[in-house]
């Protein structure tokens, strides 16, 4: 994970338009990523990062310890995912939920790697929150034991055994998949292809 110096955020903390735009250039690529794993439509990735730098704004100068800004901000990050999946949610039970058509285009393109990826992101997200969470930080963003615990508010045997979980959930859940012949179902999902 990224390391903020602590000159930025006091540049920060005293309004310097120009040490924001280095915090949000510093962080965001993380943040994207660990967004679009949690969210149960990563459509609205932008929506929950343009949220959670407005609570960082809002709140960086009440932070102590400027070495934990980082888990600090992943904190709010998954926060504002789980209420925004919290939402979609609600939503959710309204509505029927619509198929979507998609073919996987072949991977001698050059598609195929970020589509494969959009698959397993699919099937990730299919898992529970607290699976998901500890999963994305630790396999996608390479976060420590340590580091995920104080995004996630969590002892680090919890992570351990959290994390332990997770694997075998993910494992578990892809056999599944892949037994019940919904491979094809999971590659179908996700919008406008390729006919």
């Amino acid at each position: 994970m990224v390391e903020i110096p602590s000159s930025l955020l006091i540049g920060c903390i005293s309004g310097d338009d120009t040490c924001w735009q280095e915090l949000i250039r510093l962080t965001g690529g993380h943040f994207q990523r660990i967004a679009r794993v949690n969210l149960r439509d990563p459509s609205l990735t932008d929506d929950v990062l343009q949220e959670t730098y407005f609570k960082v704004f809002r709140n960086l100068h009440k932070l102590r310890d400027r070495s934990r800004a980082v888990p600090w901000m992943v904190q709010i990050l998954i926060n504002e995912c789980r209420m925004m999946n919290r939402k979609l949610k609600r939503e959710a039970q309204n509505e029927s939920e619509e198929s979507l058509s998609y073919q996987l285009a072949s991977t001698a393109d050059g598609r195929g790697r970020e589509e494969t990826r959009e698959i397993l992101g699919r099937l990730l997200r299919r898992l529970p929150e607290h699976f998901r969470e500890v999963l994305a930080l630790r396999e996608i963003e390479g976060l420590d034991y340590e580091e995920i615990a104080r995004a996630l508010r969590i002892p680090v045997g919890t992570v351990r055994s959290r994390l332990a979980r997770a694997r075998d959930a993910w494992v578990e859940l892809a056999g599944k998949v892949i037994e019940e012949g919904g491979l094809a179902d999971l590659c179908l999902e996700g919008g406008d292809g390729v006919a």
